[in-house]
């Protein structure tokens, strides 16, 4: 007699620590190629990004005054943005 049993709450647990583990990787990546896409003048915008973790709440920000023109393409440096090149690249390199 062969019998294979699951616990349902080790599976579950288990999913979600692999869960956030994944989550950690993806907004790790995301941080590093977002900030690696910005253009650097001064680096004040470069500069400017923070990846925060709350609970289960990822968060990649700046605060620079002048950074949503830079996303809108205002430097030849970055004319198609930041946040799209570098999801595209996160997705790239976490496969």
């Amino acid at each position: 007699m062969l019998n294979v049993k699951f616990a349902l709450q080790d599976s579950i647990r288990n999913l979600k620590k692999n869960q956030i583990k994944r989550m950690d990787l993806f907004a790790q990546t995301f941080y590093e190629e977002v900030k690696r896409a910005t253009p650097i003048d001064k680096g004040r915008a470069r500069r400017g990004w923070n990846l925060y973790r709350k609970d289960r709440v990822w968060q990649v920000n700046n605060r620079v005054p002048y950074i949503n023109v830079l996303e809108e393409g205002h430097s030849k440096q970055a004319p198609n943005g930041m946040i799209k090149p570098a999801i595209r690249q996160t997705m790239r390199r976490i496969k």
